[in-house]
């Protein structure tokens, strides 16, 4: 009788089929595998997009004009330099054992980079490193 009940549960087992989590979990990826396979044949994942993102990029850049918020090589006040291939912000950054104002400014529509120690520009703080301090030069 052993045998018997040994083999009806082997046979139960293979008569339960798939479950309802298995058919989803199948559903599924058959889903996915079927967007990626679509996606991939019309060119969506495989260069269209670059293709937008290159335009747009190209577009900004032919615009060809610079702005910059602060109005130009302004040492006290913070500005943003955006010349159509970056933004590029005021800063202060050490060099060395001096803290140099990193202040941008558009030069024949181009952001240009100039290196200001504020101390040479009539700014004082109790230090160079409070003479300039937020991306700008300041007297405190």
């Amino acid at each position: 009788m052993k045998r018997k009940f040994k083999k009806r549960q082997i046979k139960n087992k293979k008569k339960e089929g798939m479950t309802p989590t298995k058919f989803w979990v199948f559903i599924s990826f058959g889903l996915i595998a079927g967007f990626l396979v679509g996606a991939i044949l019309s060119g969506t994942l495989t260069g269209n997009i670059l293709r937008k993102w290159q335009d747009d990029w190209e577009v900004e850049e032919s615009i060809g004009t610079c702005t910059d918020t602060d109005g130009g090589f302004t040492l006290d006040k913070r500005g943003v330099c955006n010349d159509g291939t970056g933004i590029l912000i005021d800063r202060c950054m050490m060099k060395g054992e001096h803290r140099v104002l990193f202040e941008y400014e558009c030069i024949e529509n181009k952001c240009v980079k100039h290196e200001v120690y504020c101390e040479n520009y009539g700014f004082i703080g109790t230090s160079a490193y409070e003479a300039c301090f937020l991306g700008a030069c300041h007297n405190r």
